[in-house]
């Protein structure tokens, strides 16, 4: 890894991290499809940014993750992520909640041979997003792995990270 590539995070990690955040079981295997970001799909996505203010990694989960953890993480009743989803909206504590799962997720993107990355902003889907975040969305798959995410009690839902690759 060169000096400023963002290292991305394994899923035995996530699991762990997850986990032990939530105080619940947790299982998360590789995905194969990447989860799409559109105007139209219901994904909620974290911008993580560098000391420079560079854009460093993404996460993007879909609802059904957003929801989920963000319950899961204050106890709410699992019934209160599910009405979230059905009404296809992530607002008030639950985002709030999410947002510190996402923040929590920068743990898994820092090194000591990397650059130090932080929780910039959080975007839902049909929110516009600044260029170098669409650029990321799009760019190399190899810098990109996607997951699903089982929370004991609460479900599961679908998890993808993304990180800059160095600029060499």
């Amino acid at each position: 890894m060169s000096n400023d590539e963002i290292p991305l995070p394994m899923q035995e990690a996530i699991r762990d991290l997850v986990g032990d955040l939530l105080s619940k079981g947790c299982a998360v295997d590789k995905n194969g499809e990447p989860l799409p970001f559109g105007p139209d799909d219901p994904v909620v996505l974290a911008e993580y940014i560098d000391e420079d203010g560079d854009v460093a990694g993404l996460a993007m989960a879909d609802l059904s993750f957003a929801c989920r953890s963000g319950s899961a993480l204050v106890m709410m009743p699992p019934a209160v992520a599910e009405e979230a989803l059905a009404a296809g909206q992530l607002d008030g504590d639950m985002l709030d909640c999410f947002r510190e799962v996402v923040n929590v997720l920068t743990r898994l993107m820092n090194s000591a041979e990397s650059p130090h990355v932080k929780l910039n902003a959080v975007y839902q889907g049909g929110q516009l997003l600044p260029g170098e975040v669409r650029t990321m969305i799009r760019g190399d798959a190899a810098r990109r792995r996607d997951y699903v995410v089982s929370i004991e009690e609460y479900g599961e839902g679908r998890l993808s990270v993304m990180s800059r690759a160095s600029a060499a």
